[in-house]
């Protein structure tokens, strides 16, 4: 559902294209957008467990995409995996399931480092929210 609210089989694909995921999970939201796409597009994706993104990993190149990159560690907020130098990578799609019931989310960071703006509460999905707009090149900040 989310693969086709996004757009990406309308859009002018190519190999180009890149879509990103800041919380993978098993991969699975990659694949289901990168099917919809029709074309060959770039695959990105963070998952802070080292075991789930070797799954994810595992799961990309059972379904022929092997060459999506997949980074394990801390979280996407913690330490944001995909950069341009300084800037945080921005890429053409972003797709994310948040982990809704994850209380640990800011685990491994200084929440004194983050943009001003942005509204911290227990639950994680609207940091992972202003972080994955801020991850696609949205200059002002998302705020509850």
């Amino acid at each position: 559902m989310i693969a086709q609210i996004i757009g990406i089989r309308a859009a002018n694909t190519t190999s180009q294209t890149t879509v990103y995921d800041p919380t993978c999970g098993s991969g699975s939201l990659l694949i289901k957008v990168a099917d919809e796409a029709g074309k060959k597009v770039t695959l990105y994706g963070q998952e802070k467990d080292g075991s789930t993104a070797g799954l994810a990993q595992m799961n990309l190149n059972l379904h022929n995409y092997a060459s999506a990159v997949i980074h394990p560690g801390q979280s996407t907020l913690a330490a944001p995996s995909f950069r341009d130098g300084e800037a945080i990578k921005t890429f053409d799609f972003g797709v994310a399931n948040p982990p809704f019931s994850d209380k640990r989310w800011s685990q491994g960071m200084d929440t004194n480092e983050l943009k001003p703006g942005l509204l911290i509460k227990e639950e994680s999905t609207d940091t992972v929210n202003f972080h994955r707009f801020d991850g696609l090149g949205v200059s002002n900040g998302f705020q509850n």
